[in-house]
């Protein structure tokens, strides 16, 4: 037992960590303006009217096509 390794954490000068004497500001939560929100909105929802529309005219047309 004479080959035994000890480990321990380091005391010297250089391996000791600063106090911080002050915290950091807190983070920053930027709000989006209300033309930005609107403009996503109406980007959205015309994406979303022309999907309906197209899921609208595909259903027309097979309709269509079993009638006759």
């Amino acid at each position: 037992m004479d080959n035994e390794v000890v480990f321990s954490t380091p005391k010297g000068q250089r391996y000791v960590i600063p106090e911080v004497t002050t915290c950091p500001p807190a983070p920053i939560k930027h709000e989006a303006s209300k033309k930005q929100r609107s403009s996503t909105v109406n980007v959205l929802a015309r994406k979303f009217e022309e999907e309906a529309r197209d899921d609208m005219s595909t259903t027309t047309q097979k309709n269509k096509g079993q009638s006759t």
